[in-house]
């Protein structure tokens, strides 16, 4: 039998639309929380198929969305006094904050926050964002790094929990998925996986690959494959067709969440080249998978990856050191599948982590 507490989940951005690091996250864990609880979402996007009809409270997609989202999910909002809403907290205008407050004072509105990082940007405005923060019944923070910076700001408790999902492995045939994304069962397959944007760095990789230079990379039958969509897919394949190597990088788009899992299964290597993570979780099903992984030396990467121990780490932006890095995997074939392991098995547990989130809400 359900708790009858009713739990809303606010999102500007939606999986399966989005692929992003928290967008995946708040689909498990909106999933995790519907067993026990009256779960439904708030969004301006069309109803997934994956959402069930009777949990999702769709508000119109007017614009501008700065103005008439916040103001629209403050009217939805007055119609359930008794909720907890959960709140992604990123990089974001402190318009997008006023109805929480708010709400707060005039129904007793309960929300929580979950801080998924921005690149820990500074407020412009401080007041709008401590009213957002002290008014919380509880804060998150999906990081040590994103703790430490916001019990700074803001003199409050903000409680560390990892953003996990359950990692999945793919054990079929992987000569099937090979075919299916049209590589070459002899391809020594780099994958990344995630939103193609400037805080990602994928500019870092393709400079990479051109220092690696089509030799090297041709004889390895090296292939970097990008899962996932944004704003600098199209000038990255106009660069990489510039330089003639675009035979040496795949671009898929956004991949089925449940598909990732076969991408893993074939590759090599995994590389993330971020300027800053919370807690990337593709990094960390990649480990999950025996991947060998090469990371960027930046926050929330570097508190997982030892350089030499559990993966590699290249000094972020560099890409000389990347290319080096990329070397060392492929003509050593380094292995560090055992200590990444041994990390994952003593930091990442799913079930914990959502025993913890329903402690939360059963306060």
């Amino acid at each position: 039998m359900k708790n009858t507490r009713t739990v809303i989940f606010v999102q500007g951005n939606l999986y399966p639309y989005d692929v992003g690091g928290h967008e995946v996250f708040n689909y498990y864990l909106f999933t995790e929380l519907s067993k026990e609880f009256d779960t439904k979402i708030i969004s301006n996007y069309q109803r997934p198929e994956i959402i069930p009809v009777d949990s999702y409270l769709k508000i119109s997609n007017s614009k501008p969305l700065s103005i008439f989202f916040p103001l629209l999910t403050f009217l939805k909002l007055l119609k359930f006094p008794h909720a907890k809403v959960i709140l992604t907290f990123s990089k974001s205008h402190w318009i997008n904050w006023w109805p929480y407050p708010i709400l707060k004072k005039l129904i007793g509105l309960d929300y929580i926050i979950i801080i998924h990082g921005g690149g820990l940007t500074k407020w412009k405005l401080k007041y709008p964002f401590l009213t957002l923060f002290r008014n919380a019944s509880a804060i998150i923070g999906i990081s040590e790094r994103i703790c430490k910076e916001y019990e700074s700001r803001t003199g409050l408790n903000i409680k560390l929990l990892l953003p996990l999902i359950p990692f999945l492995k793919y054990d079929g045939k992987k000569s099937a998925i090979y075919k299916k994304f049209n590589l070459n069962e002899d391809a020594f397959a780099f994958l990344t996986v995630g939103s193609i944007k400037k805080i990602k760095n994928p500019k870092t990789i393709v400079e990479a690959a051109t220092i690696l230079g089509e030799n090297f990379l041709k004889k390895n039958q090296i292939k970097f494959v990008f899962a996932g969509d944004g704003p600098l897919r199209a000038e990255l394949e106009m660069k990489i067709q510039q330089i003639g190597l675009d035979e040496h990088f795949l671009f898929l788009g956004n991949v089925k969440r449940e598909l990732v899992p076969e991408l893993y299964s074939i590759a090599s290597g995994y590389i993330i080249s971020s300027d800053f993570e919370g807690t990337p979780l593709s990094l960390v099903e990649a480990m999950n998978n025996e991947v060998p992984v090469i990371g960027s030396d930046a926050l929330g990467i570097n508190t997982i990856i030892k350089n030499n121990n559990n993966g590699l780490l290249f000094e972020t932006r560099n890409a000389d050191d990347l290319a080096e890095k990329i070397k060392l995997l492929v003509i050593n074939e380094t292995e560090f599948i055992s200590n990444a392991i041994e990390t994952i098995n003593a930091s990442f547990n799913y079930e914990v982590m959502i025993q913890e989130y329903k402690k939360i809400i059963k306060k």
